[in-house]
């Protein structure tokens, strides 16, 4: 994973402090990157679990635009972060990624 590539394609300019692998019930390729004052979530989607990628991303566009325009403040949504691309993953390598903050238990 060419992380500094990712980063810069969602407009974040720094380079995290450790990456970790999360290893722990999940479909996708699972990062969590550190930084100095947060922490943030990078996926690469697992395409033989999810054949059509941009429709997954799309129908999450479409959820998250219903969350904020309803917003109430005893139901949270995971926000995927917007590439500069305007969109709310990139493609590199075969891969589709997208980047959320992390959300502390």
């Amino acid at each position: 994973m060419d992380t500094g590539y990712i980063l810069n394609k969602f407009g974040i300019n720094e380079m995290p402090i450790s990456i970790k692998k999360l290893t722990s019930g999940n479909i996708n390729s699972t990062f969590l990157a550190e930084f100095k004052n947060r922490k943030i979530v990078i996926q690469s989607l697992n395409r033989n679990v999810f054949k059509n990628c941009y429709d997954v991303m799309n129908n999450i566009s479409i959820v998250n635009e219903i969350f904020d325009k309803y917003q109430k403040n005893d139901v949270a949504a995971v926000k995927f972060h917007t590439a500069l691309s305007g969109v709310n993953y990139i493609e590199h390598e075969e891969s589709m990624y997208r980047i959320c903050d992390y959300i502390s238990e």
